[in-house]
């Protein structure tokens, strides 16, 4: 044993610890201040000083006076020679400034543990007991009267890779008989506390009393955050008749029983199997959850998808193993029989695999977004999933443009498809050309085209402008307004086709007409007859006009002479 006599450093002394592990047996009886602190490193970081007791005593600090300050330390409990464990209540009972870290090497620790810490240095206590070389939990337990095997009355305590057994009596009663781990109702656990449950396993349990369950939770504060995750709750059953269970609220469940106040319940990725209730209905006898208020925000339609979304990544061996009920809405949930697995990275994504809420490596966020975009791109939008050269269900409806399908179909709006294996994207992006950068092509690359053509009367043939401006050269224009492309179509036939075309559409030309021994010679006969009738028909024409320019003149002479009236009529 060592003992620090301060007689010497009337005003306390300082200790630091530069082995990573240091065994020995404290003693301090002067009225001054120590302060124990770690200085091991490794790789050249700094790492806590594990301070152990030596076997040959029983205890690993003894204070008579004075008082003793651990700083950045970690206890390391081992049974005594003779069989006797470490309490951790000699360890909580030092102050230390960083918390504690507690760990039992024993296989099985029996002690009742009481917490009471300021949370600035908060509490781990886990198990490291050693088997075949392997590390294994510490169970821990009671043999005597008390409520509960670890409390915390205030503080921040974590328990880690440890085993909790009840001691049944053979008069059946329990110890601990009221529960395994217990909070007080002091002012931080009743307001805004926090209880996680993590990779924790809940097996073979059995409850006869009536008004038990197989897990209990009760929390009573506010704002108050319950999380349950990666758990595994096996073979646990309420042993209750059905007549007993109807007016047994808290028996709803054979494994796990929750009454909740609001909607911050994290119970995710947790596994259920074997868990029974003793009646003919074993609908929800996995897990009750009661809501006696309804959250904000939830209501008849929605309370289901609420409620899923709170289990997400449970699994269970059973179908309506979940009982759920809140004011306006009560039913069963049936969890899926295999767990999902994570999504590890953007490269191995699937379309099963689930979002890690707690990993550091691959986000929610950016799990989520990345899923969203691989899995359900139709819904997003392109501000936020940009469009992609291939593949994009929301090509050519609205969201991005089409994707291009060959020569014949392209258009200014359409992209080349990257990964098309029917039109390749070296043939897309130079057929592009003939309508991005007709101007610049040349006709052997994008032959000339019928409108609007850029190259017309330089690399490809001039329009045709009006039918005085007509050549063998010129071709219709499509659509043309000035000289739409039908009468233009016809009008070019009496230059390319005249040997065809008639009278009508094509009048004989003077010199070269390829018609003149047919059509254009007879109509020059057919013009000499014409012209006789004509001028036969206008000789008659005048001699009619010459005789109609003679007329008869009519006087009638009125005489006024003794009242008569006479009228001469000369011709």
């Amino acid at each position: 044993m060592h003992v620090l006599n301060n007689s010497r450093c009337a005003d306390g002394s300082e200790f630091t610890l530069l082995g990573q592990l240091h065994v020995e047996n404290l003693f301090f009886f002067e009225d001054v201040s120590v302060l124990i602190k770690d200085g091991a490193t490794q790789s050249g970081n700094s790492i806590r000083t594990t301070l152990q007791v030596n076997d040959t005593q029983s205890y690993l600090i003894y204070i008579v006076n004075g008082r003793s300050t651990l700083q950045n330390l970690e206890f390391n409990f081992t049974k005594l020679a003779n069989g006797t464990a470490i309490p951790i209540g000699d360890a909580l009972y030092q102050t230390c400034t960083g918390g504690y870290r507690i760990t039992m090497a024993s296989q099985v620790h029996v002690e009742f543990v009481n917490v009471s810490k300021p949370q600035t240095a908060p509490v781990l206590i886990k198990g490291g007991a050693i088997s075949g070389g392997r590390e294994i939990r510490t169970t821990m337990t009671f043999n005597s009267y008390q409520p509960h095997t670890v409390f915390l009355d205030q503080g921040n305590l974590t328990l880690q890779n440890l085993e909790f057994n009840f001691t049944l009596l053979s008069n059946q009663s329990i110890y601990p008989d009221l529960s395994l781990v217990g909070t007080s109702n002091s002012t931080s656990a009743s307001y805004g506390a926090e209880f996680i449950i993590e990779s924790s396993k809940f097996v073979n349990i059995k409850n006869y009393h009536i008004y038990g369950s197989g897990i209990s939770l009760q929390f009573g504060g506010q704002n108050q955050k319950i999380a349950i995750n990666k758990c595994t709750i096996e073979n646990i059953s309420c042993n209750v008749t059905e007549k007993q269970f109807i007016n047994c609220i808290d028996n709803h469940a054979g494994a796990f029983t929750a009454i909740i106040v609001s909607d911050k319940l994290f119970f995710q990725n947790n596994s259920f199997s074997g868990n029974k209730l003793i009646r003919s209905d074993q609908r929800g006898q996995d897990a009750f959850l009661w809501w006696r208020s309804e959250p904000t925000g939830w209501n008849y339609s929605n309370t289901l998808t609420k409620i899923q979304s709170l289990i997400k990544g449970s699994i269970s061996t059973d179908i309506n193993s979940i009982n759920y009920s809140t004011p306006s809405v009560q039913g069963f949930i049936s969890l899926p029989k295999e767990q999902l697995e994570y999504c590890k990275s953007k490269a191995e994504l699937s379309q099963v695999c689930e979002c890690d809420p707690n990993s550091t490596k691959y986000p929610l966020a950016t799990c989520e977004r990345d899923k969203k975009g691989e899995f359900d791109l139709a819904s997003q939008t392109n501000a936020t999933y940009p469009c992609l050269s291939t593949g994009d269900p929301r090509a050519g409806i609205g969201q991005c443009p089409a994707y291009c399908i060959s020569k014949d179909s392209q258009t200014a709006n359409c992209i080349c498809d990257s990964n098309s294996s029917t039109y390749p994207t070296s043939n897309c992006e130079k057929d592009k050309l003939c309508i991005t950068d007709l101007a610049n092509q040349p006709n052997s690359s994008c032959p000339c085209i019928n409108t609007a053509d850029p190259r017309a009367g330089f690399a490809c043939p001039q329009y045709c402008k009006s039918k005085n401006e007509l050549t063998s050269e010129c071709i219709c224009e499509y659509r043309s307004i000035d000289y739409p492309q039908t009468i233009c179509e016809k009008d070019k036939l009496c230059i390319i086709d005249l040997i065809h075309q008639s009278l009508d559409d094509c009048p004989c030309l003077s010199t070269g007409d390829p018609r003149t021994d047919t059509i254009c010679k007879q109509a020059e006969q057919q013009d000499d007859v014409i012209k006789k009738e004509d001028d036969e028909q206008e000789d008659e024409n005048q001699q009619e006009k010459d005789k109609s320019s003679s007329f008869n003149m009519i006087y009638i002479i009125i005489v006024a002479a003794g009242g008569t009236k006479k009228q001469v009529e000369i011709n």
